[in-house]
């Protein structure tokens, strides 16, 4: 009898500032050298996950929509799976929404924008901060849908599974930055700080054991690159078109 009254825009406003409350801010350089805003990118991504879940949420299911904050990622799950497939949901190519008069109300008052636009931003909150890529989960035999959103980067993550030397959480986060990479180019750009060049060949072929990194090509023509998933791999191709597109 004493909870407050709730609803599913009571509810909006409750869980988005608790969420996005305790985002750190980090410095964030972008390809062209400008600072990007992390803040502001996660807090956008978050926000898009939220109105996601709420407007596409099954609330005649026995399954409660739930939110979780942890210290590196957040996850959204609702009940109902999503009706469009998970590179179409990333892209923005369509939408299909289950409760159609929220998500009108949702764009009248101006919490939810044009439609299939959710997905772009949370990837490219993603990408432009180096962060590792967004997770959708969709379960049809149980009808239910998981996003889950990093606040990490890679170099984080395994920084977290295992002990990193100086040296290779510097080439981690070269490899972060460059996509791919020469041994001589990024011998050159850490300026004598990390030892002789046997040392630092030893710390990359390291991290290349632990099948950190690959190596691409032989001789002067080798080139090294994270080593990614094949999940990683398709957001990284829609990410490709999706600029593309943009461009277009």
């Amino acid at each position: 009898m004493n909870y407050p009254e709730m609803n599913i825009y009571s509810f909006y406003n409750i869980v988005l500032p608790k969420i996005t409350s305790n985002i750190n801010d980090k410095y964030v350089q972008d390809e062209d050298l400008t600072r990007g805003s992390y803040v502001a990118d996660l807090r956008s991504a978050a926000k898009e996950a939220l109105v996601n879940c709420l407007m596409h949420a099954y609330y005649d299911g026995t399954i409660a929509i739930q939110i979780e904050d942890r210290p590196s990622y957040w996850e959204f799950t609702n009940p109902g799976d999503m009706r469009v497939s998970r590179e179409s949901f990333l892209r923005g190519q369509k939408s299909e929404v289950r409760n159609s008069e929220i998500a009108t109300l949702f764009r009248r008052i101006g919490i939810s924008e044009k439609r299939a636009s959710g997905g772009p931003r949370i990837l490219r909150a993603a990408s432009r901060n180096h962060l590792m890529e967004p997770e959708i989960e969709i379960d049809a035999t149980n009808k239910i849908t998981k996003i889950r959103i990093w606040k990490i980067d890679i170099r984080t993550k395994i920084d977290d599974e295992m002990v990193l030397d100086p040296t290779e959480k510097f080439i981690i986060d070269y490899a972060i930055q460059k996509s791919e990479f020469s041994f001589s180019q990024m011998f050159k750009d850490m300026n004598d700080k990390f030892g002789s060049n046997s040392t630092v060949r030893k710390r990359l072929n390291h991290l290349i054991d632990e099948k950190i990194l690959i190596s691409e090509g032989n001789g002067k023509s080798t080139v090294y690159k994270l080593e990614k998933t094949s999940e990683q791999e398709q957001v990284d191709k829609i990410m490709k078109l999706k600029n593309m597109e943009e461009k277009l």
